[in-house]
C-alpha cells in the first residue's frame, strides 16, 4: 500500500510539471477553445429561438434575436439572417407606404392613417412612416396629432437640411396657415435667415441694431453672477420659443451681460430685411417678436404677439402666446430703475437661451431675482430653468416661492402641478438613464476590452475582432487596437435601445447633464455632429467637462484609443492601457485607481 501511494504522488507530481511545463500560449489556446465553444453554443441557442420566431411571422422579434446572439460571438447565420431581415421587413414598411399612398390621394386619410400605423410596429423607416402620417392627420384636421408625428419625423431626420426643411413644415403645422407666396428676392432672404437661424450660437446671434425700448442709464444695470453651481436634474417648456431650425452651438462666447457683442451675423436682423414682404406671414410675425423680446423692446414684442393671434387664432401655441403676453404686460408694469434693470436681464437670458448658454440665462435670472425678490414671474422662470436641468431641490424652492407670491389661482395651479411630479419625473428619469447606461458601457467595455467588463476571460472573442468585409483592411493595424470589432447589426440594435431610454430621459429634464452626455456619444455613432454639440451645450452650460471617445494617431502605425475631455480651459487625454499582438491588454504603466479602471491612464 505504502508503494502504492508512492507511486500515485510520483505520478501526480509528473502531472503538475507537465501542466506547468507547457507553454503559456497553449494553455491560452486551449482556454480560447473552450470558450470559443461555450459562446458558440449560446449563440446558438438564441438562433434557435430567432429562427422559430421567424417561421411563425414574428420578423421583428425574430431580428432581434438574431442582433442578440452576435453580443456572444459573430456567426455568419446570425449576420445573414439579420440581413436578410431588415431587407424584409423594409419591403413590408414600402409595401404599407404605397398603400397608404393611394388612400391618401383617393381622400381616403383614415385608412391611410391605418396602413401607416400598422407598419409602425415593423420598427423600420419610422422618420419616413411618421412624416406620412403627419400629412394624413393635418388632412383629418388633427394638427395637434401631426404634429406630434411630425416632431417624430424631425428627431429622426437622417440630416441637418432635412431637419431643417421639416422644421419649417413644423411652423406651418403649429399656425395651421397656408404659407404666402413670395418673390425670389424675399425667398432668397428668407432662406438666409432660415440658416442664420440653425446656427444661432455657432455663427449667428440674436442681438440686432435696434436698440432697446428704454436706453438704461450708466451703472443701471448690476454685474450678473460669473458662474453658476453644477445642475443636478429636470424639464421645462422652451423660455422664448422659436420658429425654424436647431441651433448648434459649443463656443459659448465669453460676451458680457446684456451687451451687444456684433461678433456674429444676426438672424434678427436678417429678418428685418423681409418684414414687409412676411408681413402677412404668422410665423415671420412669431419671429419678430421673439427678436423683439429678445432684444428687450416688450411693447414690440407685445404687438408682434397680439398680431400672431390675429393672424392664426388657431394656432397649436395659442395658449402659450397669451401666457406670454401676460408675462410681458407684468415686466413692463415694473416701474423706476429696478424695472428697467429686470427687463433687461430678461432679454440677456432669453438671448442665452436661444444660444443655448444655459448658465448665463440662469445668473440672469438669479440676479433679476436679488433685484426684486417678491416679483413671483422671476421665481417662476427659475423654477423653469433649473427643472430642465434636473436641480429637483432648487425647482422646488422656487415653485414653492413663487406660489406664495402670485396671487392668481391659475398660476398657483401651475406651480403646484410642477411641484406635484418632480420626485416621479425624477424617478422615472434615473430609471432611463440606469437603462441607457448599462446598454452603453457593454458595447464600450466590449469595443475597448476594458479589465472592469467581466470579459476578460472571451480572448476566444477578441481573436473575432478582426473579421470584416472587404479586402482593404490593414490587419497588423488592427492588432494594435484593443478590444474587438462589434458587429454592426448589434451595435445598431443596442445603440437604437440606448437611444429610446435616452429619449425618455430628456423630454423629462431636456438639459439633464448626464442624458445629454451619453445622447451625444450616439449622435456621434450616427455622424451627427449638430446634434451631439446641442447636447453639450447643455453639458457645458453646468461647467462639467465635455467627453468623447478618439483615436489618437501615433508613430509607428501605432494607435491609441482613447477618452477626451474638454473644460472651459483645459483639454485631457486618458489612454486606454497598451495592448499587445493577440488583443490582451498589458498594465498601464500608471493606473487611474483601484475601482476596476485599471486599463484607463491619464496622459502626461
Amino acid at each position: 500500500m505504502k508503494t502504492g501511494k508512492r507511486r500515485a504522488r510520483q505520478w501526480a507530481g509528473l502531472i503538475l510539471l507537465a501542466v506547468l511545463a507547457r507553454p503559456p500560449w497553449v494553455v491560452a489556446d486551449d482556454l480560447q477553445k473552450t470558450q470559443k465553444k461555450e459562446l458558440e453554443s449560446a449563440a446558438k441557442a438564441l438562433i434557435g429561438e430567432a429562427k422559430s420566431l421567424e417561421s411563425s411571422g414574428k420578423l421583428v422579434e425574430a431580428r432581434l434575436k438574431y442582433a442578440e446572439s452576435l453580443g456572444d460571438i459573430e456567426l455568419n447565420d446570425a449576420t445573414q439572417a439579420v440581413d436578410r431581415l431588415n431587407k424584409e421587413l423594409l419591403n413590408q414598411a414600402k409595401s404599407a407606404i404605397q398603400a397608404a399612398k393611394k388612400h391618401y390621394d383617393a381622400g381616403k386619410f383614415r385608412d391611410a392613417v391605418k396602413a401607416l400605423e400598422d407598419a409602425q410596429h415593423l420598427e423600420t423607416s419610422q422618420p419616413l412612416l411618421s412624416y406620412n402620417l403627419a400629412l394624413c392627420y393635418k388632412q383629418l384636421g388633427d394638427h395637434k396629432k401631426a404634429a406630434d408625428y411630425l416632431d417624430q419625423a424631425i428627431a429622426g431626420a437622417s440630416t441637418p437640411k432635412l431637419r431643417s426643411r421639416l422644421n419649417q413644415m413644423r411652423t406651418v403645422f403649429t399656425t395651421a396657415e397656408t404659407p404666402a407666396t413670395l418673390n425670389d428676392n424675399a425667398k432668397k432672404q428668407i432662406g438666409v435667415f432660415d440658416h442664420l437661424a440653425e446656427t444661432v450660437g455657432n455663427g449667428s446671434s440674436v442681438e440686432d441694431e435696434l436698440g432697446d425700448e428704454e436706453v438704461p442709464v450708466d451703472g443701471d444695470r448690476p454685474p450678473t453672477q460669473s458662474s453658476v453651481p453644477a445642475a443636478g436634474q429636470v424639464r421645462a417648456p422652451a423660455l422664448v420659443p422659436t420658429r425654424g431650425g436647431a441651433a448648434a452651438n459649443f463656443s459659448h462666447t465669453d460676451k458680457p451681460q446684456g451687451g451687444k457683442g456684433g461678433r456674429f451675423s444676426s438672424a434678427c436682423a436678417a429678418l428685418q430685411s423681409v418684414k414687409d414682404a412676411a408681413a402677412a406671414s404668422a410665423g415671420a410675425i412669431f419671429n419678430l417678436a421673439n427678436c423683439a423680446e429678445n432684444n428687450n423692446r416688450p411693447d414690440e414684442a407685445m404687438r408682434f404677439l397680439r398680431q400672431y393671434l390675429k393672424l392664426s387664432p388657431n394656432a397649436l401655441d395659442a395658449a402659450r402666446v397669451t401666457q406670454r403676453i401676460s408675462e410681458l404686460e407684468a415686466l413692463r408694469a415694473l416701474s423706476n430703475q429696478t424695472g428697467s434693470q429686470i427687463r433687461s436681464l430678461y432679454a440677456s437670458a432669453n438671448r442665452s437661451i436661444e444660444e443655448r448658454q444655459y448658465d448665463r440665462a440662469l445668473a440672469d435670472f438669479t440676479v433679476a431675482a436679488d433685484l426684486a425678490p417678491d416679483f413671483a414671474l422671476t421665481r417662476w422662470k427659475l423654477g423653469l430653468l433649473q427643472e430642465a436641468f434636473g436641480n429637483v431641490a432648487e425647482a422646488r424652492k422656487q415653485y414653492t416661492r413663487c406660489r406664495e407670491l402670485d396671487t392668481d389661482p391659475a398660476a398657483q395651479k401651475r406651480a403646484d402641478f410642477h411641484l406635484g411630479i418632480l420626485d416621479a419625473k425624477k424617478e422615472t428619469y434615473d430609471a432611463e438613464i440606469s437603462d441607457a447606461e448599462d446598454v452603453i458601457s457593454d458595447l464600450l467595455n466590449r469595443a475597448m476590452n476594458l479589465t472592469f467588463n467581466g470579459l476578460e476571460d472571451r480572448s476566444a472573442v477578441r481573436a473575432h475582432r478582426g473579421r470584416r468585409k472587404g479586402h482593404d483592411i490593414d490587419k497588423n493595424r488592427a492588432k494594435k487596437l484593443g478590444g474587438f470589432t462589434v458587429p454592426l447589426p448589434y451595435a445598431h440594435q443596442q445603440f437604437a435601445l440606448a437611444s429610446q431610454h435616452l429619449a425618455a430621459a430628456l423630454s423629462i429634464f431636456p438639459l439633464g447633464a448626464e442624458a445629454n452626455e451619453l445622447m451625444a456619444l450616439v449622435y456621434l455613432q450616427a455622424l451627427d455632429g449638430r446634434a451631439a454639440i446641442r447636447s453639450y451645450d447643455a453639458i457645458a452650460s453646468q461647467n462639467l467637462p465635455v467627453s468623447f471617445y478618439v483615436e489618437i494617431r501615433g508613430s509607428h502605425n501605432h494607435d491609441r484609443p482613447a477618452k477626451c475631455e474638454l473644460g472651459r480651459d483645459h483639454i485631457r487625454i486618458i489612454y486606454l492601457a497598451s495592448y499587445d499582438k493577440k488583443g490582451f491588454p498589458k498594465p498601464p504603466a500608471r493606473p487611474s485607481g483601484e475601482d476596476g479602471l485599471g486599463d484607463l491612464v491619464i496622459g502626461p
